[in-house]
Formats: structure tokens, sequence, C-alpha cells
């Protein structure tokens, strides 16, 4: 009996996932984020993207701080073109975060009341744009 590598039952599941149109099952998204940034997402993470996928209204996420939010931010990203908007209650995580995404091969831009200042026209500089993350500040 032939012995298959983890990669190659990998690529037989996805195979078949997408002759039967099933494109963003847990098994396709864990495996194409650990083929894009070698990271094993957590089940939550992979849940909370599948259902960003299905378009899942009113998805609320509430995770601690260094659970790996942005990654499930970054995950939906690997399979279709738009853009992200994040919102944060800080410049200096909106900044970190906008770091992060360019790190991992995402246009990112940080969105503060300085910058809605300086550019009226902000939405029309974004539209032409595919997997843009936005990092909107929220004052409480």
């Amino acid at each position: 009996m032939l012995e298959k590598s983890t990669s190659q039952v990998n690529d037989i599941l996805l195979a078949y996932m997408a002759h039967w149109g099933l494109t963003h099952s847990a098994i396709s998204i864990q495996s194409e984020t650990f083929r894009h940034w070698s990271i094993h997402p957590c089940r939550w993470q992979v849940e909370v993207s599948r259902q960003l996928l299905e378009r899942q209204l009113n998805l609320i996420m509430i995770s601690g701080t260094g659970s790996g939010k942005t990654l499930t931010f970054w995950m939906p990203m690997l399979y279709e073109t738009a853009i992200t908007i994040v919102i944060t209650p800080l410049k200096a995580l909106g900044a970190q975060m906008a770091k992060e995404s360019e790190e991992c091969g995402f246009r990112a831009m940080n969105v503060t009341a300085e910058l809605m200042g300086s550019c009226q026209h902000l939405v029309n500089v974004c539209m032409p744009c595919h997997c843009l993350i936005m990092l909107l500040l929220m004052k409480w």
C-alpha cells in the first residue's frame, strides 16, 4: 500500500472539494492558511473565517489580546479580493495592524481623523484597490 504525505492528502482533499464546489470548508481554510503563512490556525479562527466567506450577517468575534484576531481577518483574503474594514479603538493598534498586514503581503491603510481631514475623497482612492485592509479609529 502506498503511503501519502499530509500535504498529498490535503491536495487530494482540496481537489475533491473543488470538484464538488466545497471551496470554503474548514479543511481548505486550514490548508491554505498553512500553505501561505506556515501557521496552523485554531478551530475558532477557521470557523470565523468560514462564516465571513459565507457572508454570515451580524458576525461578532470576541477574543483576548494576542489570541490571533488579526490572522482571522487575513484568512478570508486568501480567497477573495475585497476591502476589509477593521475598527480599532487605538491609533497605535491601527498602526501596528497596518504594518503587520503590509508585512504579510496585504495593502493596508490606517485611517485616522487626520487622514480623513486631508483626503475628502478617501473612498474614491480606495475603490481600485484589491485586498486592502482599512483600519479605522473608533472614539468612545
